[in-house]
C-alpha cells in the first residue's frame, strides 16, 4: 500500500509540470498559502479567511491533473484512474492535513500569547468544514459547470453570513450561535472533530472522484480558461 502511493505520488509530481497554466497557478498557490498564514496570524486566529485560503489551496492540485487529462491521450491511458481519482485524493489528503496540522500548531502559539477566542478554537473544526466544501466544488465545477457555480455561491453565503469571519470579544455566549456547541468548548474537543471531519473530507473526496470518474470533463471550463489566458 505504501509502495503504491509512493508510486503515484511520483507519477503525479512528474504529471504536474504539464499542467495548464503551470507557473500561474503555482504563483497563486504560494500567494494564497502566505495570505492565509498572514491573516490566520494577524488575527491570532480571530478572522476566518485566512483558513479559507488554506483551504484552498489543495484545489490547485486537482485543477493540474484535470487539466492534463482533457488531451485525447491521457484519456485513453491506462494511468487515467490514478490520475483523476486516487492521485488528487492524495495529494488532498497530505496537504489538507499539513495545513490542519499547522492550524493547530498556530493555536497553541495563539494560547500561548493569551486567552483563546471563540473564533480561534473554532479554527480546527473550521478549517476541516471548508475544505470539504471547496473540494465538493473543486469536483463538480469541471463536471458539472452550473452546479458547480451554485455550490460556489452557497460556500460564499456561508462564509458571508455563518458567523464565521468575527465575533466581537464582548459578545455574550448565548449568542455565539453554533459557536456554542460543545465541539467549540475547548482547542481540544475542536481539535478531535477537526480531525473526524477531515477525514470524512478525505473519504468523501475519494468518493465524488470515483463516482465522477467515468464522467467527461466538461471542455467549456477549460476553453474559457485558456481564452481567459491569451488576453
Amino acid at each position: 500500500m505504501i509502495s503504491g502511493i509512493k508510486e503515484n505520488l511520483k507519477l503525479g509530481s512528474s504529471l504536474l509540470r504539464y499542467g495548464f497554466q503551470m507557473k500561474t497557478n503555482i504563483i497563486l498557490l504560494v500567494l494564497f498559502t502566505v495570505i492565509g498564514i498572514v491573516e490566520d496570524f494577524g488575527s491570532k486566529g480571530d478572522y476566518m479567511m485566512g483558513l479559507y485560503f488554506l483551504a484552498i489551496v489543495s484545489m490547485y492540485i486537482s485543477q493540474f491533473l484535470n487539466g492534463v487529462c482533457m488531451s485525447a491521450m491521457a484519456q485513453s491511458s491506462p494511468y487515467k484512474h490514478e490520475i483523476l481519482v486516487e492521485i488528487p485524493t492524495i495529494f488532498h489528503a497530505l496537504i489538507s492535513g499539513g495545513f490542519f496540522v499547522l492550524v493547530v500548531v498556530l493555536r497553541f502559539l495563539y494560547s500561548s500569547m493569551g486567552d483563546l477566542s471563540i473564533l480561534a478554537i473554532a479554527g480546527p473544526v473550521m478549517f476541516s468544514v471548508m475544505s470539504i466544501m471547496i473540494s465538493c466544488y473543486n469536483l463538480l465545477i469541471y463536471r458539472f459547470p452550473v452546479v458547480g457555480y451554485a455550490f460556489l455561491a452557497v460556500i460564499i453565503m456561508v462564509l458571508m453570513f455563518g458567523g464565521t469571519f468575527n465575533v466581537p470579544a464582548d459578545m455574550p455566549e448565548a449568542q455565539h450561535g453554533y459557536l456554542s456547541l460543545p465541539i467549540f468548548s475547548s482547542l481540544t474537543t475542536s481539535i478531535v472533530a477537526g480531525i473526524v471531519i477531515l477525514i470524512l473530507d478525505v473519504a468523501l473526496f475519494y468518493g465524488l472522484s470515483v463516482v465522477l470518474y467515468k464522467k467527461s470533463l466538461s471542455r467549456a471550463i477549460f476553453k474559457r480558461a485558456i481564452a481567459s489566458a491569451k488576453k
